[in-house]
């Protein structure tokens, strides 16, 4: 299928006043009034694409944090039940409580800012959604990974 080539007109109208960014070299091209980037030269033209592209880095990331939130809210309230039931308060140690009340809260809060911002990582650059996306499950496996080593340390 063969595109139809966009005016100038076109791409000048659709620059103006959004903050978009070169896919090449991520320089701002807002109200640019030549069709190359004036960083790298690239033409620069208009084209559609399906939303699921975006989204589908954003349910990743998402879905990280999630896991994370999940795992760590689970053994809290597990945690919680079982320290009011044996009556021993502060339960397995300062340790596993000091890493396990602020990690979920952090990817409680990370999961809450995605869902909340979500518009935002939709507009920002294909790197920087794959960065976010890569550092929501890095940070969720460390987090685990430190309460796992607690766990086994404490039993």
């Amino acid at each position: 299928m063969h595109q139809q080539p966009v005016s100038d007109d076109l791409i000048r109208s659709f620059l103006q006043g959004r903050h978009v960014h070169c896919p090449v070299c991520h320089y701002e091209v807002r109200d640019l009034q030549d069709r190359r980037c004036p960083e790298c030269g690239k033409e620069l033209t208009l084209h559609l694409s399906p939303v699921e592209r975006h989204l589908r880095l954003l349910i990743t990331a998402c879905t990280g944090l999630a896991m994370g939130f999940g795992f760590f809210a689970f053994v809290l309230l597990i945690t919680i039940v079982q320290t009011i039931d044996k009556g021993q308060w502060p339960g397995p140690g300062y340790t596993f409580w000091v890493i396990l009340i602020p990690s979920t809260l952090i990817l409680g809060a990370a999961l809450a800012v995605m869902c909340l911002r979500s518009s935002m990582f939709a507009r920002a650059a294909r790197r920087r959604q794959i960065a976010i996306t890569i550092a929501s499950w890095i940070l969720s496996l460390i987090l685990v990974t430190t309460l796992t080593v607690v766990i086994i340390r404490i039993t």
